[in-house]
């Protein structure tokens, strides 16, 4: 996420190779002891956190739709519906069932024996 928007984090957060096998990262462990305090501190202050942290995503998304609005040529909205409602409606269908399907297969994996 920095990296996409130009901000470079200094190599000792992003990763700390230890006996050149493995490597570190010292950002993971400053979050996880930042929602513990947080969290250490109580409810509502996880409460005010987590409302934060839902700003936070949301003006990153409002970003992005944003960002991507600049390039939005509108010659690839003609026509816009080539297949009209009933097109959307099969599509949404189609989706549904195939997400429905997706859901029965993971079900069944996960009560599938050795």
């Amino acid at each position: 996420v920095f990296v996409a928007v130009g901000v470079r984090l200094p190599a000792v957060f992003v990763n700390l190779p230890v006996n050149g096998v493995i490597s570190i990262s010292l950002t993971a462990p400053l979050v996880v002891a930042g929602t513990g305090y947080t969290a250490y501190k109580g409810v509502k202050a996880m409460a005010r956190f987590n409302n934060a942290l839902t700003k936070v995503n949301l003006l990153l998304v409002v970003l992005v739709i944003g960002a991507g609005s600049m390039l939005v040529e509108g010659k690839n909205y003609v026509p816009f519906l080539p297949h009209g409602v009933v097109g959307v409606e099969r599509a949404a269908a189609l989706t549904f069932f195939a997400m429905l399907g997706f859901d029965a297969a993971t079900s069944l994996a996960e009560e599938t024996v050795e």
